[in-house]
């Protein structure tokens, strides 16, 4: 089974239509990753339907702003929140329930070669670069690390 998440209905419903297309049912969840007790819901509703996480996939992104000057403090943490806080958010609220799968980052060559004129996406794809690391480090099955694994 899979589950298809997104903050607009009308995207989602049509995503959803493109899955069953290929003979999925989706399990479908409306959440704006932005907010932290969405990210928890989108994560225990899909956990709920499918009976279980088996993988998780985060393509999810934005960008707003153009060039320093043109970009405001909102606009900047709002990119954050989106395109970095979101995957921390999602993956610690997936990874307690995962024993074995793979969690995928979807980001953008501009976390390695800013060109897009906007600040702020460019450095949240370089985080995101940051962030994935240490999940592959603590998610690693012989890391020793195992404060996530379910009792």
């Amino acid at each position: 089974m899979l589950a298809l998440a997104d903050r607009d209905e009308d995207a989602l419903a049509e995503t959803a239509r493109l899955v069953e297309a290929e003979g999925v049912a989706p399990c479908v969840v409306v959440g704006d990753v932005a907010h932290e007790t969405a990210c928890q819901a989108v994560v225990e509703e899909a956990r709920t339907a499918m009976g279980g996480i088996d993988g998780l996939v985060l393509n999810v992104g934005i960008g707003l702003g153009a060039g320093l000057a043109g970009t405001s403090a909102e606009q900047w943490d709002l990119v954050f929140a989106v395109n970095v806080r979101s995957h921390f958010l999602l993956t610690k609220a997936a990874l307690p329930h995962m024993t074995g799968g793979s969690i995928v980052f979807v980001s953008s060559v501009a976390g390695l070669k800013p060109r897009s004129t906007i600040p702020a996406y460019d450095s949240s794809k370089a985080a995101l670069a940051g962030l994935c690391r240490h999940v592959a480090l603590e998610g690693f099955p012989g890391s020793g690390r195992t404060w996530w694994r379910p009792a």
